[in-house]
């Protein structure tokens, strides 16, 4: 009875006639290159689906509702401001003259983890750094981070000044308070280590929840370095700012 119930999910008329219908589940139309599944393709097998990452769209399946289609994203809000944004796996900078206005960000972290550098030098040129990595790329990404703040040490910069944006859970403190900490210190040890950066007070962990279901489109699991014309630099965790002298607000 088992066998005949196995045979029957694994009939190929099954597969065929439901295969649309799953493409759309696990794939979303935002990320659905349309020739993925062609029966009439024999170089492509049913069973073997290529997952591809696509820039979102104003007509993305993953607007939930009208209210959602009417708000622009954080990608469609920052791409027309002329951001320079940061896909995952990658990593990417930009410099900055003193009253220059520039900003840099990435998006849609999603379980992955993002670091931002910001360095200041001696003329008054200012670097911001993003690099967003997945739980696949930890060794790479602090190989790609070291690589970055050796180059910067060779500047002599004035100050360096870190976030390290990492998937958290949470936890209750000594006092019994629930907190989000960081699903994987080690992750964030590591990347420490790696920047070079000694001073704790130049460094601040932002652990995310990963399980929100109201998260909105403004903030998409974002990490953001603007540089102002009058001087200022800021680095946004979801859109809030991050202020070095104080704690971080973990939204939970």
């Amino acid at each position: 009875m088992t066998k005949d119930i196995i045979e029957s999910y694994l009939d190929e008329s099954r597969f065929e006639r439901r295969s649309e219908e799953y493409i759309r589940i696990f794939m979303g139309a935002g990320a659905l290159a349309a020739s993925l599944y062609d029966d009439k393709n024999p170089a492509l097998d049913r069973f073997q689906w290529d997952f591809i990452m696509t820039e979102p769209s104003e007509s993305s399946a993953f607007l939930q509702n009208e209210e959602t289609h009417n708000t622009p994203s954080f990608y469609e809000i920052e791409k027309s401001a002329g951001t320079e944004l940061i896909g995952m796996d990658e990593y990417g900078s930009i410099t900055v003259a003193s009253g220059e206005k520039k900003k840099i960000a990435t998006y849609g972290l999603g379980g992955c983890t993002a670091v931002a550098v910001v360095s200041e030098f001696a003329d008054g040129t200012k670097r911001g750094y993003i690099q967003h990595y997945s739980p696949l790329g930890d060794q790479l990404s602090g190989l790609v981070l070291r690589r970055e703040m050796g180059g910067v040490e060779q500047q002599s910069p004035v100050s360096c000044k870190m976030v390290i944006m990492t998937p958290g859970e949470h936890c209750k403190d000594p006092d019994g308070k629930w907190i989000m900490m960081p699903r994987s210190q080690e992750r964030v040890d590591n990347l420490i280590v790696e920047s070079g950066i000694n001073n704790d007070k130049d460094i601040k962990v932002y652990p995310y929840s990963t399980t929100q279901t109201d998260q909105d489109r403004h903030r998409q699991g974002s990490l953001m370095i603007e540089f102002s014309p009058d001087g200022e630099t800021k680095i946004y965790t979801e859109m809030l700012p991050v202020k070095f002298d104080e704690e971080l607000e973990v939204r939970v």
